[in-house]
């Protein structure tokens, strides 16, 4: 049955007066894990909170001593995401924690992430960049089915923006 909303919701197309496609809860579950995975903290007005903290590990990593990202507090993180041993760890825990905050409609919640190098083996890609896989399997608690197909994602991350003066 298909009674949720896409997102990102369509404004555009409430605003040029068309009907507005749904989806179903499968899909609007993928939907919402992709929102949680790439929003960064701070990005959502209504909630400073929300977001997905693994866009933070570069600060921690390359500008730990710059303002504003300085904070005497913080611990410092020297490796990247494949020599860091925690990061797996750690960010498994963070999106465990945001999803069971912000998905309800998920319970027994399992989350994995795969961090590999970028490049074919010949031609490596810069050393900062990696490529992430994540999974989130999950039981849906009005049906009390698995989540199926999981939710799976592929990122390129990737610390820096390049901007050209052209």
């Amino acid at each position: 049955m298909s009674n949720y909303y896409s997102v990102p919701f369509p404004f555009d197309e409430v605003i040029g007066g068309k009907r507005i496609s749904k989806t179903n809860l499968i899909q609007s579950i993928h939907d919402n894990l992709r929102f949680l995975i790439l929003t960064r903290i701070g990005e959502c007005a209504y909630d400073k909170e929300l977001g997905f903290e693994m866009w933070e590990h570069d600060k921690k990593v390359f500008y730990h001593d710059k303002t504003p990202y300085y904070d005497q507090e913080i611990n410092i993180v020297y490796k990247g995401l494949i020599e860091n041993s925690s990061a797996k760890k750690d960010f498994t825990q963070s999106l465990k924690e945001l999803i069971q905050k912000n998905e309800i409609r998920l319970e027994a919640i399992e989350a994995s992430f795969q961090f590999k190098k970028v490049g074919d083996g010949k031609s490596e890609g810069s050393v900062y960049q990696r490529h992430i896989e994540i999974t989130v399997e999950g039981r849906i608690k009005s049906t009390g089915e698995q989540l199926h197909p999981r939710f799976a994602m592929g990122i390129l991350y990737s610390p820096f923006k390049i901007e050209s003066d052209l």
